[in-house]
């Protein structure tokens, strides 16, 4: 958490510095100083999963923002055309994940994709229970959500356990 708050902190200096205050600027002093920080303490222990997980936060956002430009197409695609495309169906999906955390991230990520919602963790956090509009391979889409839910438990995996 220390290397997080140190390269927040030069991302602001180089927008301090630079002059120009808008997200363009932060994100870039944001990547400096991430560079600048692996340079400097790459050999400091305490900041080494800090450099793991940046990376794959970055691969998590890629990864869940084409998932989510692909729902809105098929949504919307369904919308527009005169045959509706949707088969129904409410899925049980088995949770490898363990924390609260790590539960309420991967619903809710499920929840704000276009065509699906989640319903209900099952009380023992064995089951979530899954509404989906558009159902053609079950077992397709279940490893969709099992690859969906191996990207949150390397992004927030230990953090909260």
């Amino acid at each position: 958490m220390r290397a997080l708050a140190w390269n927040m902190l030069a991302a602001v200096l180089w927008v301090l510095l630079n002059g120009n205050y808008n997200l363009g600027s932060f994100v870039l002093g944001f990547i400096i100083g991430y560079f600048i920080l692996l340079f400097c303490v790459r050999k400091h222990p305490s900041f080494s999963p800090y450099f793991y997980k940046v990376p794959t936060a970055i691969h998590f956002v890629i990864f869940f923002l084409y998932d989510l430009i692909v729902a809105n197409i098929k949504v919307a695609y369904d919308i527009v055309t005169p045959k509706h495309l949707m088969k129904p169906a409410v899925l049980k999906i088995p949770l490898s994940l363990r924390t609260d955390t790590q539960i309420a991230l991967f619903g809710n990520l499920i929840t704000v994709t276009p065509g699906s919602l989640t319903l209900d963790v099952s009380p023992d956090k064995q089951w979530l229970y899954v509404h989906v509009m558009y159902l053609e391979d079950e077992e397709k889409q279940l490893r969709e959500f099992a690859a969906l839910e191996t990207r949150i438990k390397n992004l927030v995996g230990g953090y909260d356990e």
